[in-house]
């Protein structure tokens, strides 16, 4: 007499077995559709590049290729908070450390502290020889937090010793690549300061104004890197924010 299976002495599929199964029955688009589940990339993901370039010949002779950053800090969604998912004029009013660890008002809203344009503006775009702002550059080993508010050792613009040039902070804008959405932000730093510099971080930081009126600059990411930047030496700075389809 033939004993009845249990659930217990039912052998196993296997892996590719339970796979299989799964996929019979299904269309093309069924299984194209999951298999892209799968493989799926972000949909926005930010890189950096560093790229060495001889100032003679203006040929790249090292270079990072793109990187994946790790490292947006806690104020860069803040920003994006205020700025891009509020009503004009009616969004709250959100506290963020500034570079100081100062916690600086900002709103979006009209007429703050006689600064028309302040309530929704922050940028980027710093001029060359300013360090301040833009994209910067350090010497600072610790690990990056999503609550660091500033660079841990921020290179300083200038000639001296430890000291970069710094070019401006520019964004050629946005660019389709089928698919693909490119944004940039690049910048250029010369080291005439007559020694190698090993750069050990790299940030992005902006600055606006408060609701007091007050300029204000907040650091938006901070990653870690191991570059160095020999004397007479021009390096190129990249960051690009990506986007796909």
């Amino acid at each position: 007499m033939r004993s009845v299976p249990t659930f217990e002495n039912i052998p196993k599929p296997s892996k590719l077995e339970y796979t299989l199964a799964q996929l019979r029955g299904l269309t093309f688009e069924n299984i194209k559709m999951l298999f892209e589940e799968l493989t799926h990339k972000p949909n926005y993901e930010m890189f950096y590049k560093i790229e060495a370039i001889n100032k003679e010949t203006i040929e790249v002779t090292r270079s990072t290729g793109l990187k994946p950053c790790h490292s947006y800090v806690q104020a860069f969604l803040q920003q994006l908070d205020y700025i891009l998912f509020h009503p004009w004029g009616k969004g709250p009013q959100i506290g963020i450390y500034d570079t100081a660890g100062t916690v600086r008002i900002m709103q979006c809203a009209n007429d703050i502290g006689n600064y028309p344009w302040s309530g929704c503006q922050t940028t980027m775009e710093a001029g060359s020889n300013n360090g301040t702002f833009g994209i910067v550059v350090g010497t600072g080993t610790n690990l990056p937090k999503s609550t660091d508010v500033n660079m841990q050792t921020k290179i300083n613009n200038g000639v001296g010793a430890g000291q970069l040039n710094h070019g401006v902070t520019s964004s050629p804008g946005s660019g389709y690549y089928g698919s693909t959405i490119d944004l940039w932000w690049t910048r250029m730093f010369s080291n005439a300061s007559g020694g190698a510099i090993t750069l050990k971080e790299i940030g992005m930081i902006c600055s606006g104004y408060s609701t007091a009126g007050a300029l204000a600059y907040f650091l938006i990411l901070r990653d870690a890197v191991n570059f160095t930047i020999n004397n007479g030496e021009y390096v190129l700075v990249s960051f690009v924010w990506r986007g796909n389809c």
